[in-house]
């Protein structure tokens, strides 16, 4: 048989061993792939509500840390702009002095200006910002709408981001100043504080200036996001990003708003890597998946086939033992008509046993238990003993063909001879034995010898 043949042959005897139980491994497929998939959907929902949770997490302690950091140079510029509510002339040299103190205490702050009527009189420090000296800010678009609403609010105003003369950029924080004049409340000007946006970003952890925040966040777990800020104050005009990418607020981000004093920053955050992961899990869950599956189909596979081929090997012995029926009857009854007997010795333990047939061959009832060799010799005629048991000795012992004719006493002391024919076998219990048959010729050996005696008589 060819390899090819050889493979074919392999195949079919295994598609057949399987044929049976592809419904039932099929339906099982379904079902744990179905109920695998499922669970697979929920392992994904469940991550991605936890992602989201995360980032929100995550976004409420940046937005936390940016409001506690524009709210400490808030009050510092307050406290700074208090020393005017009590002595509005206060000297260029206790200006510079105060303003020393004010830029040490804030770091994030850069540059501090009195402004009697929006115009700067005074800056600190002044090298690099002297053109800022007689600046009127109502004549600028952006810092007038800014000192027009902390003048009607009475409160300050963050402003910006606008570019410095340094060529960095910050945030305008505009204060105003009351001064009280014969008992009444008279607006002086404004306190300008400018804030340094890379600052206040890197210490409200917006962006890795390698500082670290653990003892503000109590332990807090990062999370990496993606993130932007933009400024919503006015609800018909929102401008675009100021921090971050403006795009990410297309991206189904989470959402903070942050209110300020003089507006609102509206802060939009994703995971640094997108909505779009996979579960850390994932690939093991497909495993699993698949070795569940394999575990469940692969026994319902074998034990289909194997009850179909269990199935079909008691259909093939019921078939053979009714063939096997069929014969037995037949050969009984060609037995029956042939009057011959059939006899079986085990050879280790001289055991005999005989059919109904040989007992009446013998002149012996039937039935009356296991003959023994005692009970078979003394049915053999005197003069044939000697030379039957030798020859059913030698065929024992030399395990040979077992051929001999004897006469047999019956118990009216009529003479019947008998032929026997036998040969040696293993059994079905792994013990040697000699099975034989025997039949009655005194027929033929009387016609014999009549035609003996006929020929001499000639």
């Amino acid at each position: 048989m060819t390899k090819s043949a050889t493979i074919r042959h392999r195949a079919w005897a295994l598609a057949r061993l399987a044929k049976p139980s592809l419904f039932p491994a099929f339906i099982a497929a379904a079902v744990v792939f179905t109920g695998g998939y499922f669970f697979e959907q929920q392992n994904r929902e469940n991550f991605r509500n936890e992602l989201k949770s995360n980032v929100q997490n995550e976004l409420n302690l940046v937005s936390t840390r940016l409001q506690s950091e524009i709210n400490n140079n808030i009050t510092a510029l307050r406290g700074f702009a208090n020393n005017f509510s009590v002595d509005p002339n206060i000297a260029q040299s206790l200006f510079d002095q105060l303003a020393t103190k004010l830029l040490i205490q804030n770091p994030q702050m850069v540059r501090v200006s009195a402004a009697p009527n929006a115009v700067i009189r005074m800056t600190f420090p002044l090298k690099g910002n002297e053109r800022m000296i007689g600046t009127d800010f109502k004549k600028f678009r952006s810092s007038r709408v800014a000192i027009d609403r902390a003048e009607s609010k009475a409160k300050p105003i963050l402003a910006g981001p606008v570019r410095l003369p340094s060529g960095r950029t910050g945030f305008n924080l505009f204060s105003p100043v009351f001064t009280r004049i014969d008992n009444s409340l008279v607006f002086w000007g404004f306190m300008e504080g400018v804030i340094d946006e890379r600052e206040i970003y890197a210490n409200a952890g917006l962006i890795d200036d390698g500082k670290h925040h653990d003892e503000v966040d109590g332990g807090h777990r990062h999370t990496n996001i993606q993130l932007a800020i933009r400024d919503i104050s006015v609800k018909t005009s929102v401008q675009d990003a100021f921090f971050g990418d403006t795009d990410l607020f297309e991206k189904s981000p989470v959402i903070r708003q942050l209110h300020l004093p003089g507006g609102t920053w509206e802060l939009a955050a994703i995971p640094a890597d997108g909505w779009a992961q996979e579960p850390a899990n994932s690939t093991w869950l497909e495993i699993t998946i698949l070795v569940a599956a394999a575990i469940i189909i692969i026994p319902i596979f074998l034990t289909g086939g194997l009850v179909n081929e269990r199935q079909r090997n008691i259909a093939t012995l019921r078939s053979r033992e009714r063939e096997l029926l069929t014969v037995s009857h037949r050969l009984n009854l060609a037995l029956e008509s042939s009057k011959i007997g059939i006899w079986e010795i085990d050879l280790d333990t001289q055991e005999r046993s005989w059919d109904e047939r040989m007992y009446h061959l013998h002149g012996l009832p039937p039935g009356g238990g296991v003959p023994s060799y005692a009970e078979w010799r003394s049915t053999v005629h005197h003069d044939d003993i000697g030379a039957a048991s030798l020859t059913l000795f030698k065929a024992l012992d030399e395990d040979l063909e077992y051929r001999s004719q004897y006469r047999v006493v019956m118990s009216d002391d009529s003479v019947r001879h008998v032929r026997n024919a036998g040969s040696t076998h293993v059994g079905a219990d792994g013990k040697a034995k000699i099975t034989g048959i025997s039949w009655d010729v005194t027929d033929d050996v009387m016609m014999t010898a009549q035609l003996a005696n006929g020929q001499s008589r000639c």
